[in-house]
Protein backbone atom coordinates (compact mmCIF):
# COMPACT_ATOMS: atom_id res chain seq x y z
CA UNK A 1 0.00 0.00 0.00
CA UNK A 2 1.45 3.42 -0.82
CA UNK A 3 0.44 7.08 -0.73
CA UNK A 4 -1.74 6.69 -4.03
CA UNK A 5 -4.16 4.53 -2.19
CA UNK A 6 -4.32 6.22 0.99
CA UNK A 7 -6.00 9.36 -0.96
CA UNK A 8 -7.74 6.94 -3.53
CA UNK A 9 -9.60 5.15 -0.42
CA UNK A 10 -10.18 8.02 1.41
CA UNK A 11 -11.61 9.79 -1.87
CA UNK A 12 -13.67 6.75 -3.07
CA UNK A 13 -15.33 6.82 0.20
CA UNK A 14 -16.17 10.41 0.19
CA UNK A 15 -13.92 10.92 3.21
CA UNK A 16 -11.82 14.25 4.45
CA UNK A 17 -8.35 13.84 5.59
CA UNK A 18 -10.05 15.00 8.60
CA UNK A 19 -12.83 12.06 8.34
CA UNK A 20 -10.10 9.86 7.63
CA UNK A 21 -7.86 10.95 10.60
CA UNK A 22 -10.80 10.62 12.79
CA UNK A 23 -11.53 7.09 11.76
CA UNK A 24 -8.11 5.96 12.11
CA UNK A 25 -7.50 8.04 15.79
CA UNK A 26 -4.72 9.89 14.35
CA UNK A 27 -4.20 13.60 13.58
CA UNK A 28 -5.44 15.15 10.21
CA UNK A 29 -1.32 15.69 9.90
CA UNK A 30 -0.77 12.15 9.92
CA UNK A 31 -3.03 11.80 7.11
CA UNK A 32 -1.48 14.38 5.45
CA UNK A 33 2.02 13.17 5.56
CA UNK A 34 0.81 9.92 4.27
CA UNK A 35 -0.60 10.82 1.16
CA UNK A 36 2.43 12.84 0.45
CA UNK A 37 4.60 10.43 1.37
CA UNK A 38 6.50 11.77 4.14
CA UNK A 39 5.54 9.25 6.41
CA UNK A 40 5.48 5.00 6.02
CA UNK A 41 2.17 3.59 6.25
CA UNK A 42 2.49 1.59 9.37
CA UNK A 43 -0.03 -1.46 10.06
CA UNK A 44 -2.25 0.13 11.89
CA UNK A 45 -3.64 2.37 9.28
CA UNK A 46 -3.28 -0.69 6.62
CA UNK A 47 -5.75 -2.21 8.40
CA UNK A 48 -7.92 1.05 8.85
CA UNK A 49 -7.49 1.30 5.27
CA UNK A 50 -8.05 -2.05 4.27
CA UNK A 51 -11.19 -2.23 6.21
CA UNK A 52 -12.74 1.19 4.73
CA UNK A 53 -11.84 -0.33 1.24
CA UNK A 54 -13.80 -3.94 2.41
CA UNK A 55 -16.73 -2.49 3.93
CA UNK A 56 -17.00 0.16 0.82
CA UNK A 57 -16.93 -2.85 -1.94
CA UNK A 58 -19.06 -4.33 0.03
CA UNK A 59 -16.31 -7.60 -0.13
CA UNK A 60 -17.45 -9.88 2.90
CA UNK A 61 -14.78 -12.22 2.39
CA UNK A 62 -11.98 -9.58 2.51
CA UNK A 63 -13.54 -8.01 5.30
CA UNK A 64 -14.15 -11.44 7.13
CA UNK A 65 -10.71 -12.29 6.58
CA UNK A 66 -9.23 -8.67 8.26
CA UNK A 67 -11.02 -9.29 11.40
CA UNK A 68 -10.59 -13.00 11.68
CA UNK A 69 -6.78 -11.35 12.32
CA UNK A 70 -8.16 -10.00 15.81
CA UNK A 71 -10.21 -12.77 17.01
CA UNK A 72 -10.75 -11.99 20.61
CA UNK A 73 -11.30 -14.95 22.55
CA UNK A 74 -13.71 -14.64 25.14
CA UNK A 75 -13.79 -16.05 29.13
CA UNK A 76 -15.66 -18.78 28.53
CA UNK A 77 -13.38 -19.41 25.08
CA UNK A 78 -10.14 -19.36 27.43
CA UNK A 79 -11.23 -21.48 30.35
CA UNK A 80 -12.10 -24.05 27.85
CA UNK A 81 -8.45 -24.07 26.89
CA UNK A 82 -7.21 -24.58 30.53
Amino acid sequence: MDRDDVKRIREKCGLTQQDLADLACVERNTINRYEMGLRKIDGPMKIVLEIIRAVRTNNKPALAKILGRFRVKTDRQRRTKR
